[in-house]
């Protein structure tokens, strides 16, 4: 064979080398489904495919301390639900506090400017009633949650108080302490100023039966709370607005308000979420799973779901069985009709079969929960209507050699 002749037998032949090289590592990846080979496996391969209807091991339901800074509402107020407490207070600190006023200048008028954003747990008519106080420390509002606020952390005199049943945005204004407020200008104006400015605290007090939302720093301008200060100074009289707020509410309720039996609970701002733990037969590792889909569904009597909420589920895999971590990939719960939520899972089926990932279960929340409190409540395993119970379906096939 002459050079020539070598040159393109070998250019020609080159493509169909490495095409069928590919089809090798395929192969191998669909026979041996890793987290890569996962991608590769055609679920359309259905050749003697059987159903596999698989039962619930455990429900748990457990509560989730989040940080909600970013939400569209403070929470403030108490409510009592089924003999269960739930509470919600909101931290609100000024950022860019003028430097102008130091010595002389004192505040004569304060007032805290709150609208109402038309949402509420769960009576609309009931009255919020709150205190505001000193918060005593730093925190940092983009990471609290109510187990890392102790009760010392906030101050026990109260520089103003509400009580009402605001409606319809209406704007509700409070007076505020001058000496805090004119310590705080001090303080801006020097910071080695013994009285700091670590935000206020709006805790609500016993004559609140409802728990309500206000407008935060995440909604338009003219709906953010701000706090309007007259300030006395040698020669004049200056009106001061702070509008650069930060807020975080802290929501709790005590672990009985969990179903005790035939249903499961999915809650926003405490939060509570749950875990879902299937018994899963050893399948050969083979297996290609063509459809595994989960479906819960929804009691919507006994649920409490307003417009703001994502009506989805997220549904995660759970990689850590202490500390229920998860994977935090991109599946959701949709609605099929009113009650009937499903989600397609091949993947996280696929990975526990072939043994990749321990099966831990499917940890369950609300995309939006940081948003209110809304709950979601799911009919359980040992639900008496069996139609209603959780189920996981899996069809899969043997793949023939």
């Amino acid at each position: 064979m002459t050079l020539l002749k070598k040159i393109i037998f070998k250019v020609s032949y080159f493509p169909l080398f490495v095409f069928s090289l590919m089809i090798l590592v395929l192969a191998g990846c669909e026979n041996n489904p890793n987290d890569l080979g996962l991608t590769f496996i055609n679920p359309n391969d259905t050749a003697g495919s059987k159903i596999l209807d698989t039962t619930i091991i455990t429900s748990s339901n457990f509560r989730k301390y989040i940080n909600d800074n970013g939400s569209g509402n403070m929470l403030i107020g108490n409510h009592i639900s089924n003999g269960n407490l739930y509470t919600a207070k909101t931290l609100l600190q000024y950022q860019g506090i003028t430097t102008s006023y130091g010595s002389g200048a004192n505040v004569v008028s304060a007032s805290l400017r709150l609208k109402y954003s038309k949402y509420a747990f769960k009576d609309t008519t009931g009255t919020v009633a709150f205190n505001i106080y000193k918060v005593n420390r730093a925190l940092n509002l983009l990471s609290v949650t109510n187990d890392s606020v102790a009760s010392s952390d906030i101050g026990t005199t109260s520089l103003g108080s509400y009580s009402g049943n605001p409606t319809d945005y209406s704007a509700i204004n409070i007076p505020i302490d001058n000496q805090t407020m004119t310590d705080w200008l001090k303080y801006s104006a020097d910071t080695n100023y013994a009285q700091k400015n670590y935000g206020l605290a709006l805790v609500p007090n016993t004559g609140s039966t409802t728990i309500k939302g206000f407008c935060s720093e995440n909604t338009a301008d003219s709906l953010r709370p701000y706090i309007t200060l007259i300030i006395q100074t040698k020669t004049s009289l200056d009106t001061v607005v702070l509008r650069f707020p930060s807020s975080v509410s802290i929501s709790n309720a005590p672990l009985s308000v969990i179903p005790s039996s035939q249903y499961f609970l999915v809650q926003n701002g405490v939060s509570f979420r749950n875990i879902l733990k299937f018994g899963f037969p050893n399948l050969p590792t083979n297996v290609i799973i063509n459809e595994a889909y989960l479906q819960v569904t929804l009691n919507t009597a006994l649920s409490y779901i307003t417009s703001g909420t994502n009506n989805q589920i997220k549904v995660d895999m759970v990689t850590d069985s202490s500390t229920k971590a998860t994977n935090d990939e991109a599946f959701f719960l949709t609605r099929l009709d009113s009650i009937t939520y499903q989600v397609r899972i091949n993947q996280i089926v696929q990975r526990w079969n072939s043994g990749v990932s321990p099966n831990y279960g499917l940890s369950m929340r609300c995309p939006s929960e940081i948003q209110n409190l809304d709950n979601f409540i799911f009919y359980n395993s040992d639900n008496p209507d069996v139609s209603k119970r959780p189920k996981l379906r899996v069809r899969y096939s043997l793949r023939e050699y």
